[in-house]
């Protein structure tokens, strides 16, 4: 009896098993016909035309953790896009990144920042903590550019330094970085 319950779980697994496979399989003809989504369009647009002369623009490189921001701030009302996102919508399980993003305006005078520039942000690595306060420094670096004068405003909040703790590496013989083994007497 108990050969005869096995055979018939076998069977079942391999049934459910080829359900498993026909429903993984991806028909290649199907997915090259989908449209390729270009989510850097309106970024790109605004910065070939930047680069051609026609609109002018400041730009600011900020790092934090393993995450790198690239930032261009141009000048007249508009929007800040985060790898062509909304920064509310990319920053969506964060509570408050208006906060994070807005202290580098605010620190130069400007209480309204989408009526006065438009930000075009590029930002890869790291997790969202880090993306966010890399912004800050990119958005804070390219203000500096925008005007030098904005110098002692922004230093004053700490905002043109780049934070330099990264996660420390673990050691061979360690459990992380520091943490060692249970001790045991016997």
């Amino acid at each position: 009896m108990p050969k005869q319950e096995n055979t018939k779980v076998k069977k079942q697994i391999k049934k459910e098993t080829s359900k498993v496979k026909k429903v993984s399989k991806i028909d290649k003809e199907k997915v090259e016909d989908l449209p390729e989504l270009d989510l850097f369009e309106e970024v790109n647009k605004k910065v070939e035309k930047a680069l051609q002369g026609k609109e002018k623009f400041w730009s600011g490189v900020g790092r934090r953790k393993s995450a790198i921001a690239r930032a261009w701030v141009f000048e007249g009302r508009g929007d800040v896009l985060v790898n062509g996102q909304l920064i509310d919508e990319y920053f969506d399980d964060l509570t408050e990144p208006s906060l994070i993003y807005l202290k580098p305006f605010h620190a130069v005078g400007v209480s309204h920042p989408k009526s006065h520039f438009s930000v075009s942000v590029k930002v890869t690595g790291g997790g969202r903590t880090g993306q966010i306060e890399a912004i800050q420094l990119a958005i804070s670096k390219a203000l500096l550019k925008y005007d030098e004068a904005n110098r002692p405003q922004l230093r004053k909040f700490r905002l043109l330094t780049t934070d330099a703790r990264v996660k420390e590496r673990k050691k061979y013989f360690l459990v992380k970085a520091r943490k060692r083994p249970q001790y045991s007497k016997r």
